[in-house]
């Protein structure tokens, strides 16, 4: 394939079989395609391979990727059997032949074994939180878990972490490895203003009125929703009544009783009213809750890079974080931080945040920075690829 007389390099990225149960890592990829495509990477082409059932409305929202179904992937398929039991010899000679009939030069984000060695392959180390919070996983997990980030880095001609504060973990944790770690810290594309719904639309379909803090994380155990339930009890005992909207898919396999805990607590702390759980909501009624929130909230426990902070910076929206090294890094104005352990400190600056003066940013200057933001990890991205692709 030629784009502008140039030779592109072609790029791997290789997608689960159940996406909708890795959503995190499809808007992560989603961010970096749309990076790519805005930045205008004239030297690179991603070619996204997939199952031949994958779902098709997942793949559209990729701007620009050549896309690639294939049996290899269809779990119990003829081709996914023949690929397994050929594995087992250490060498993935189906995998390999496929991307080299593609003419892929890296597979970035995803370290198969045993490929051909003239394939480069970027790993990707999102985050270490089983290292700092090994209490929220079993013993089954953290040994899964540093098995596979030893295989990381043991095949990785590259390593992707997405924060300086990872990249520091990693020198910590795989010291040998620590000079083949490059920093990419992912941004996110502005909204199209079409995709923003009205107050009086929020208001029809989610009953939701006056003003309101936002929390649009998954209901994952190291997500500390709990921290903000008894701080909206702190505030109503004081007769400062404060609505937060949730939202985010409530299954956490780790934790299973989580989400029904969290409404436990809400019921028994008497805070009903206060709460307005939505579960999982499309991207655009995301962004327009987040859009119209007084303030965006983020108190959990152990973020890699958060896309919360990402998307509420990218609309000008200020932001009540928990004091952790990843919110510090990500967020220098703007924000006020809280002992995550600390429900009180939550609750007085909940309070200071409302009591203050509402000041809405322009809109244009913070779609215009986001932008900017974007191209940039765009192109941080392309001239990785290229150093990789000229070793």
């Amino acid at each position: 394939m030629v784009f502008g007389g140039k030779n592109l390099i072609r790029v791997a990225f290789i997608l689960p079989n159940q996406p909708r149960a890795w959503m995190g890592g499809i808007n992560y990829l989603r961010n970096l395609f749309w990076a790519i495509h805005d930045a205008d990477c004239q030297e690179i082409q991603p070619v996204v391979f997939c199952s031949r059932n994958f779902p098709q409305d997942i793949l559209d929202e990729f701007p620009q990727v050549e896309i690639v179904k294939t049996g290899l992937f269809d779990r119990f398929s003829p081709l996914w059997w023949m690929r397994r039991i050929a594995r087992l010899s250490g060498r993935d000679l189906a995998l390999t032949r496929l991307l080299r009939k593609y003419k892929i030069v890296v597979v970035s984000h995803h370290v198969p074994n045993g490929i051909g060695s003239d394939i480069k392959q970027i790993g990707w180390i999102p985050d270490f939180q089983h290292v700092h919070l090994p209490a929220f996983f079993s013993a089954e997990e953290l040994h899964a878990r540093d098995q596979e980030f030893i295989r990381i880095c043991d095949i990785s001609d590259r390593i992707i972490v997405s924060s300086n504060s990872a990249k520091c973990d990693l020198a910590a944790f795989y010291p040998s490895k620590k000079d083949i770690a490059d920093v990419l810290q992912f941004a996110v594309r502005p909204p199209a203003t079409g995709l923003i719904a009205s107050r009086e639309e929020l208001q029809e379909k989610f009953g939701i009125t006056g003003e309101y803090l936002y929390l649009p994380n998954q209901f994952w155990v190291h997500k500390n929703h709990g921290v903000v339930i008894e701080a909206l009890h702190r505030l109503k005992s004081l007769e400062r009544k404060v609505i937060c909207v949730f939202t985010g898919t409530t299954n956490d396999h780790r934790h299973p009783q989580y989400f029904d805990d969290l409404m436990q607590k809400v019921r028994s702390l008497g805070v009903d009213e206060q709460v307005k759980m939505l579960g999982v909501v499309p991207y655009s009624d995301v962004l327009s809750l987040m859009h119209h929130a007084r303030t965006v909230i983020n108190p959990s426990f152990f973020e890699g890079w958060s896309t919360t902070v990402e998307e509420a910076k990218a609309m000008g929206k200020r932001l009540i974080l928990s004091d952790i090294p990843v919110h510090r890094e990500q967020v220098t104005e703007g924000a006020r931080f809280f002992d995550p352990n600390n429900h009180d400190e939550l609750a007085a600056q909940i309070w200071l945040e409302i009591e203050g003066v509402a000041i809405q940013p322009s809109t244009d200057a913070c779609f215009r920075q986001a932008h900017e933001a974007l191209v940039a990890y765009g192109m941080k991205y392309q001239d990785l690829i290229k150093r990789m692709s000229e070793r």
